[in-house]
C-alpha cells in the first residue's frame, strides 16, 4: 500500500491542543487576563446549563467576575429565548472594566 496522505486545507490554521473541556476554558480566562480582555469585577454571561466547574471558575480569586446566567430551557429544546438573551441588552450585562 502506497502512502496515503489528505492534502493539507486551504489558510493558515493555529492550534492548541489541551488536555481537555476544563482546560482549554482555564486557558481562556487566563489568556483574557493577561491580555488585560478580563478583569476582577468585570460581568460576563454564562450560557447555562453548562458543566459544573465552569459555573465555578469565575468565582476563583484569579478572576472574581460578576455572573449574569442566561439560560437555555429544555422546553425550548435547550435554545435562548428572547427574554434571556434580552439579559445581554442590560449594561451590568456586558464586560466593563471596574
Amino acid at each position: 500500500m502506497g502512502d496515503v496522505r489528505t492534502a493539507a486545507p486551504e489558510g493558515s490554521f493555529k492550534l492548541y491542543a489541551v488536555e481537555g473541556g476544563t482546560a482549554a476554558m482555564c486557558y481562556i480566562f487566563k489568556s483574557m487576563k493577561t491580555n488585560r480582555l478580563l478583569n476582577a469585577g468585570d460581568t460576563i454571561a454564562l450560557g447555562t446549563p453548562i458543566f459544573t466547574p465552569y459555573l465555578e471558575m469565575p468565582h476563583l480569586e484569579d478572576y472574581d467576575l460578576k455572573i449574569v446566567n442566561v439560560q437555555a430551557r429544555q422546553e425550548n429544546r435547550w435554545q435562548f429565548d428572547d427574554a434571556e438573551l434580552n439579559k445581554l441588552l442590560d449594561p451590568p450585562s456586558r464586560r466593563s472594566s471596574s
